[in-house]
């Protein structure tokens, strides 16, 4: 077939028209692109994240609530209704391991959430939120220790033991005869180590560079010990941020001496109070509040050793609370001999302004702290009664866990 010349002749004309359509056509379709695409936005996370949580939603409290263990059983005390309510949770109460954590229960800042291990579903990080009875499952892997929460309570801090088959029956067993017909399912994204818990993203980060820590030193920096040298007892202290994974070693410029791993921080990392025992006194040890990271401060009591431990400051600083062995409690307050005493400390006064019977567990907020009792005798992390201590006005609440 024999086309008409005037198609296939070049003309000027239809040179000028073919560069125009090459050169404005991409800009056409580039323009047209834009209008039909909606923009995205740029990420810009540092974050390392292991796991999120897509369908994360984030926990909303009611009340304020103390956890307490009874007979296997995580337990709640509401302070606003103040009532002991039991839930349906096997968990644990007492043990622990130095710079890993604890496995009892613990609650946030605020008291607004509990973190627990939950023993009926093999060892998984749950979470309740106070006013609810439906905790909310977290992990889908063991955990051996809580650590700490974030001072602004948006994080909780836990340590994952290796899992494995052998483990798994080892830790079931517990002295008894391990259950072996069973078909166990294990998760694929479990990861030794610590971890920390994001509760306002549902994001679960492992801090991979971390093998031991005291607890969060404010809500994104947690406090990690490290060997100075290997034949000392000395240890250096590192800031390490869980948001950034950048570890500060240079704020804390000076070696920690021996029994110095006892200590505790105020919301905003500017107090620290320590049991301090580095030789220079000849009773044994002395409990100190003082500017972090600075070593001079105030020393609150010195004593033989051990018979001061646990300093807990509170949120603001101003109180601090720490046990006193064999103490004798009179003078109008409390008459009798008992093994353990909660002593409290007012930074502004400089003095002490109450000694109970109990354990110092921790502050529930501000003003309000929770003390164990035990009965004479008995083991020290059986507590058969609570009391609840208010700073600011002198009360005392007390509930029976018999």
């Amino acid at each position: 077939m024999t086309l008409p010349k005037f198609f296939t002749t070049v003309t000027p004309l239809s040179k000028v028209l073919a560069i125009f359509l090459f050169v404005s056509l991409p800009f056409l379709g580039y323009y047209l692109g834009n209008k039909y695409i909606p923009n995205i936005p740029a990420d810009t996370t540092t974050t390392i994240v292991e796991k999120t949580s897509e369908s994360w939603v984030k926990p909303i409290s009611t009340d304020t609530i103390v956890p307490i263990v009874k007979d296997g059983l995580l337990n709640i005390y509401s302070l606003t209704q103040k009532v002991l309510q039991s839930t349906e949770y096997k968990t644990s109460w007492g043990s622990g391991a130095s710079g890993l954590g604890g496995d009892a229960p613990i609650s946030s800042p605020n008291g607004k959430l509990i973190a627990f291990i939950n023993r009926g579903d093999s060892s998984n990080l749950y979470i309740l939120a106070a006013g609810t009875q439906k905790a909310i499952k977290i992990t889908n892997y063991p955990v051996e220790y809580l650590n700490s929460w974030s001072s602004d309570g948006s994080k909780i801090l836990f340590y994952s033991g290796k899992d494995n088959l052998e483990v798994r029956k080892i830790s079931e067993g517990m002295g008894a005869d391990p259950v072996w017909e069973t078909i166990e399912k294990f998760g694929k994204d479990s990861v030794p180590g610590f971890h920390v818990f994001n509760v306002n993203n549902g994001q679960d980060t492992h801090l991979y560079p971390v093998s031991t820590s005291f607890n969060f030193f404010d809500s994104n920096r947690i406090i990690v010990e490290l060997k100075q040298d290997p034949n000392s007892h000395d240890t250096r202290l590192v800031l390490f941020n869980v948001e950034t994974f950048e570890a500060d070693y240079k704020t804390v410029n000076y070696p920690i001496k021996s029994f110095g791993r006892q200590m505790s921080f105020s919301a905003d990392g500017k107090l620290w109070a320590r049991t301090v025992d580095d030789g220079s006194t000849d009773t044994g040890v002395r409990i100190t509040v003082s500017q972090f990271p600075s070593e001079t401060g105030d020393i609150v009591e010195t004593a033989p050793w051990a018979f001061i431990q646990k300093p807990l400051l509170n949120s603001s600083g101003r109180f601090l609370a720490y046990t006193k062995h064999g103490e004798q409690i009179k003078d109008g307050q409390y008459a009798g001999q008992y093994p353990d005493t909660t002593v409290i400390w007012d930074s502004l006064s400089k003095k002490i302004i109450k000694i109970l019977p109990g354990f110092p567990e921790h502050w529930v907020d501000e003003n309000v702290l929770l003390i164990g009792r035990v009965e004479y005798g008995n083991n020290p992390t059986n507590f058969t009664s609570f009391d609840l201590f208010n700073t600011n006005t002198g009360q005392i609440d007390s509930f029976s866990v018999k």
